[in-house]
């Protein structure tokens, strides 16, 4: 798997850390390029110009012959020639020539990543970077464990060390994935993928077959195969297309199923106008305080807050107006809400209080400042003299309280501050 995504490096300082890690990789990869070379770690096999042209050429094809990852990247076909050049031409030379591809195809390719010359620059350090340590990595691993490097023969032994090589590729690469995309603080949730992790997986199995070919036919076997295998590419290729819009199309209407999902949900729970939860919510709340052995009754209190005159708002200004009133006391009232302090909207110019882990004391500073800001709202957008003031009865549960009963109680505590002269708090 490559890189290609458009807008990576939003930021100077995300496209610097990201040049440097790639920089950094590259000089890993050709410091061990070096130190295998110089130190004859691996067979030095003589080198076939003709092999490595093609092998040049298949690598480049494979490379266009690919498509967009879901979610990150750029997944293709290469590493049947990566596995293929390992097994004919030898670990150096494979590392050499995937290495030079793949540095060069984001800029023969220009619907790679278009004309974005930072994603282009570090495209092209990274890919080249990955594909040669991969190579040095997964191939020094096999070729010390007994692989043979020019593959003549399939016995069990070497099945394992071939399989064991696929699944060094695919963790080294993946690792090298995840380093930049994690640099570049992207989020890595949707990063696997079973239907591009299979492509990369059954590639290496058809380079493995097409070295044993290369190494063991003869020259029209050689391209029959060849031929047949360009075949099941191209047409792999439109199907992986095909795929991963569909996937896409999936995701798209999974999202928008989970937010219709989420919108139902809150349509169910919240009052639409205010955005407070709603009498069903709040009623429910309150039965489970109640049965809750968690939380002592006597610690559980109940207010009622009426809008005063509310029905005189709505006659003498309209209902838009009642409506806007109605809005910007809910604002209000939502910035006192926490996890012990619920508030709802109960019913037209209603609102419900649930206090829970309180006592008297926190519960009757609370509705006062409410009180008191409510007062001090600016409605003048609607009259200049209009003041909208509010009204609010307080009780207390104990052990035998029941739902019913003590929004009941906090209800006449209401209507007693009403026949009081209203924009007070009448606590029972």
């Amino acid at each position: 798997m490559a890189e290609t995504e458009h807008k990576l490096y939003p930021t100077d300082a995300i496209f610097k850390r990201s040049l440097l890690y790639v920089c950094i990789l590259f000089s890993l990869a050709c410091g061990l390029l070096f130190f295998v070379f110089h130190n004859d770690i691996v067979v030095n096999q003589k080198f076939n110009w003709q092999a490595a042209a093609f092998f040049i050429a298949f690598a480049i094809f494979t490379d266009f012959k690919g498509f967009p990852h879901p979610n990150f990247g750029y997944v293709s076909f290469d590493r049947i020639a990566q596995v293929a050049s390992i097994l004919v031409l030898g670990i150096i030379p494979a590392a050499l020539i995937n290495g030079l591809t793949s540095f060069i195809f984001p800029f023969i390719n220009k619907d790679y990543l278009g004309n974005d010359k930072k994603a282009l620059t570090i495209a092209a350090i990274n890919n080249s970077a990955m594909m040669m340590l991969m190579i040095l990595i997964s191939g020094l691993l096999y070729y010390h464990l007994g692989g043979q490097i020019s593959l003549k023969e399939l016995t069990l032994k070497q099945l394992l060390i071939l399989i064991l090589l696929l699944i060094t590729m695919q963790l080294t690469n993946s690792l090298f994935m995840r380093l930049l995309i994690k640099i570049r603080q992207q989020q890595l949730t949707r990063y696997f993928n079973w239907f591009t992790t299979s492509i990369e997986l059954s590639s290496g199995v058809t380079g493995v077959l097409f070295a044993l070919v290369f190494n063991l036919m003869n020259n029209e076997i050689i391209a029959l195969f060849f031929v047949i295998m360009l075949i099941t590419i191209i047409s792999l290729n439109k199907f992986a297309h095909l795929q991963v819009n569909l996937e896409k199309i999936v995701l798209q209407r999974t999202k928008e199923l989970k937010e219709k999902s989420r919108l139902l949900e809150f349509k169910a729970t919240h009052d639409e106008m205010t955005g407070l939860v709603n009498r069903a919510f709040i009623n429910n709340h309150i039965k489970k305080l109640l049965q809750s052995s968690e939380h002592h009754n006597n610690n559980i209190y109940i207010a009622f807050a009426d809008i005063d005159f509310f029905k005189k708002i709505n006659d003498t200004y309209s209902h838009d107006a009642g409506d806007v009133v109605l809005k910007k006391i809910s604002q209000l009232l939502q910035q006192f809400c926490h996890d012990s302090l619920i508030i709802a909207r109960f019913g037209g110019e209603e609102f419900l209080l649930c206090f829970s882990n309180s006592n008297k004391q926190q519960a009757n500073t609370v509705c006062e400042e409410i009180r008191l800001k409510v007062k001090s709202l600016n409605f003048h957008d609607i009259h200049p003299k209009l003041e909208v003031t509010i009204s609010i009865g307080i009780t207390n549960a104990h052990d035998k309280s029941l739902h019913k009963t003590l929004i009941a109680r906090a209800d006449d505590n209401l209507y007693k501050a009403k026949d009081l002269g209203r924009n007070r708090i009448i606590y029972n």
